[in-house]
């Protein structure tokens, strides 16, 4: 039996990329246990912290954990937080890329191609073929996923405005497809390995593949967990 319908919406806010999963677990949650969601997406986690120290939320999403100093600042709460899942990214290459040969890249070798250091595939062991790479757009929870990869300081991550821009995973995985030479980020689910191909990550410790096993344990470096706290 569920439990009694509360009059009040339950208030979460924060990250727009864990509001994501909210949004989709909301009818569940309204059916199954009467629980009804006012979701507020205008903020990031430091301001979500911050009002639910203050009783303005009851629920914070964020991609990161809560700090010492954040919960230092409001000595009278227990925050506890919780990982639901993992956020994570792939770059993906052209077959006509894979096929030269190109099947993994490092950090390095992508701020050189964002910073337009490195423009053909030849340098890299692939096909004399101009690199043409589409960048996700700004703002989404894509673009600052992986600007942090590259940069680790979303302040020192440049815009790449001279790259093509891709709004969504699907507008990412169909310029790759159908364009020689290319290269983009997508969610892992659209990799198919026949159009579009996953690379794997170069470090200095060997090379790490784009699986789930690597991703949920902790080892793929183009993902970070998804929290809430409460």
């Amino acid at each position: 039996r569920p439990p009694p319908r509360s009059p009040e919406p339950l208030k979460i806010g924060g990250s727009s990329t864990v509001a994501q999963v909210i949004t989709a677990a909301a009818p569940v949650l309204q059916e199954k246990m009467g629980i009804e969601l006012k979701l507020l997406t205008d903020a990031g986690p430091t301001v979500a912290f911050a009002a639910l120290g203050q009783d303005e939320l009851e629920v914070a999403l964020s991609t990161r954990s809560i700090t010492a100093e954040e919960r230092a600042a409001f000595p009278q709460k227990q925050f506890h937080e919780f990982v639901i899942g993992w956020q994570a990214l792939v770059p993906v290459v052209s077959a006509d890329v894979w096929n030269a040969g190109v099947h993994a890249i490092s950090r390095d070798q992508f701020i050189r191609i964002y910073e337009g250091a490195a423009t053909n595939w030849k340098g890299f062991g692939g096909p004399a073929q101009e690199i043409k790479f589409y960048r996700p757009s700004e703002g989404r929870g894509v673009w600052e996923l992986f600007a942090l990869w590259l940069y680790s300081d979303l302040r020192r991550a440049p815009l790449g405005q001279q790259f093509e821009e891709v709004v969504t995973n699907e507008d990412a995985r169909n310029a790759v497809e159908f364009n020689l030479g290319s290269l983009s980020i997508v969610s892992p689910q659209w990799v198919d390995g026949k159009a579009v191909y996953g690379l794997a990550i170069q470090e200095k410790k060997g090379v790490i593949q784009p699986t789930m096993a690597n991703i949920r344990e902790g080892r793929w470096p183009l993902a970070r967990a998804l929290f809430l706290v409460t």
